[in-house]
């Protein structure tokens, strides 16, 4: 084998490469995420414990809760979304070196051929979309 050819993991990591700062934009908004999970868990147990303790229900700090509630999920969302186009873009780049190729060197039909390049791309979108960004901020890379 010719050391000038490229291997499919390092072709892989060029993809990967290009989606690279959508990962870490949704890194961001999932840390974030998680910060405000917290500070909504602070402020729960606040609330819970003037209730238990002292018998005094105070309204303000469940408010607060809430909100923090309500950006743990809207800053999810927007992680989720960019993990997702991530995943898209990625796929989408591998659909349009794989099918030329695929389609000259095939024994099908050019229907046949995009049908099994479709099948393959839907059966890479979840890993890209949801099992990468997982390994890559836990630091599997």
């Amino acid at each position: 084998m010719s050391s000038n050819k490229e291997t499919a993991s390092r072709w892989l990591n060029k993809k990967l490469a290009e989606a690279k700062g959508i990962y870490i934009s949704a890194s961001i908004f999932t840390v974030l995420s998680t910060g405000c999970f917290v500070i909504f868990s602070w402020y729960l147990s606040g609330f819970a414990a003037s209730w238990l303790d002292d018998e005094l229900i105070l309204p303000i700090g469940l408010l607060y809760a809430l909100i923090f509630l309500a950006g743990r999920y809207v800053f999810a969302h927007f992680a989720s979304q960019l993990n997702y186009k991530a995943g898209n873009i990625i796929v989408s780049k591998i659909k349009k070196k794989v099918y030329p190729v695929l389609l000259h060197h095939s024994q099908y039909d050019s229907v046949s051929s995009t049908l099994f390049v479709t099948r393959v791309s839907d059966d890479l979108k979840p890993y890209f979309s949801f099992f990468y960004p997982v390994c890559y901020r836990i630091g599997f890379e």
